[in-house]
């Protein structure tokens, strides 16, 4: 089978051309001119350089007539224009799907996010336990709060438009992604983060994270077994952010921070630096960690490991440490 991976030099694309090539598929690359190569560089697979901005170039890849398309690039920090965002993961994916269904694609697997089905919002008032949504589950966004999220929204909207003109496209929802081999964002991967520079404060609520490993066994999963039309939820283990911190400072060595500010002070001020944007450092609000508090990104996806014949999640605790130690390796 030959299998087109846009953004296939990041984190997952890299890991996910190498299974495909262990397995006997033959990939064609779709990077930038500018990515790095350190993940691919010793894989027999074709590169194509383009931009998912530049139609001529994904016309370009297209003309290798894969049989599937796996469409993972995508831009994920916004400034304080919107534009550049809405480009890349809205239009670039309608370009994606649309030179797909006329090279004759048989499947087309979009690489979305879990965010996008929504989370839960606060505890019971008793403080009871989070019941976690699944892939029926649906919610509104303002792209002002969630930018990168709303966008991959807006993208499953162009993927849904694309089904119906016949282009056979599944869609996939990771949670957050970590492992080994995060050579795309060595310095901002949340382990790296913490152990750099713990933070001062927590607050309530919550992460799902899944091993890179569970994520590209998904992705096949996927190609192989996928219904045309469905989405499928990629997700791991769920933990409250003092759980989080926990098992990172258990890894790490570092001090997990004790003092916890209310979510509503902690939301109060979000919405402020969103009123008064010029007053702030530039950055869109998906890279400002006030905008999770209360919120609980917890996820069952039963269904979907059944569907495509996944095996149980790996415990993260492993894939925690297995990253921390791939990273430490990589800085010595």
């Amino acid at each position: 089978m030959i299998v087109l991976v846009t953004g296939a030099t990041g984190f997952i694309g890299g890991a996910l051309c190498r299974t495909l090539v262990e397995r006997g598929d033959q990939v064609v690359a779709f990077h930038r001119y500018s990515s790095s190569l350190a993940g691919l560089t010793d894989l027999p697979i074709q590169r194509v350089i383009g931009d998912l901005t530049d139609e001529a170039s994904i016309q370009a890849a297209m003309r290798y007539y894969p049989d599937a398309v796996v469409h993972l690039a995508a831009r994920r920090l916004s400034t304080r224009s919107l534009d550049p965002l809405y480009a890349v993961n809205v239009v670039g994916a309608r370009l994606v799907f649309q030179e797909a269904f006329r090279a004759g694609v048989r499947r087309v697997v979009f690489v979305s996010a879990a965010s996008t089905v929504g989370c839960v919002v606060g505890r019971a008032p008793d403080g009871g336990k989070i019941i976690p949504v699944t892939e029926s589950h649906g919610t509104e966004l303002r792209i002002e709060d969630e930018p990168f999220t709303a966008s991959k929204k807006l993208a499953e909207t162009e993927a849904q438009w694309a089904l119906a003109y016949g282009l056979d496209v599944v869609t996939v929802n990771p949670g957050q992604v970590v492992g080994p081999g995060d050579r795309s964002r060595r310095k901002l991967n949340l382990i790296t983060r913490f152990a750099e520079k713990p933070p001062t404060f927590r607050f309530e609520g919550g992460i799902n994270l899944i091993d890179i490993r569970d994520v590209v066994d998904g992705l096949i999963g996927a190609i192989d077994y996928g219904e045309r039309g469905r989405r499928y939820l990629l997700t791991g283990e769920n933990l409250t952010y003092d759980d989080l911190y926990r098992k990172l400072s258990e890894i790490t060595g570092k001090p997990a921070p004790a003092l916890k500010i209310g979510s509503g002070a902690v939301n109060r001020y979000f919405r402020l630096k969103q009123r008064a944007r010029s007053l702030f450092p530039a950055g869109g609000s998906d890279s400002d960690p006030a905008r999770l508090a209360g919120k609980y990104y917890f996820y069952n996806n039963e269904s979907s490991r059944l569907a495509l014949r996944l095996r149980p999640a790996r415990p993260i605790g492993e894939s925690l440490k297995d990253a921390y130690d791939w990273l430490k390796g990589e800085n010595a």
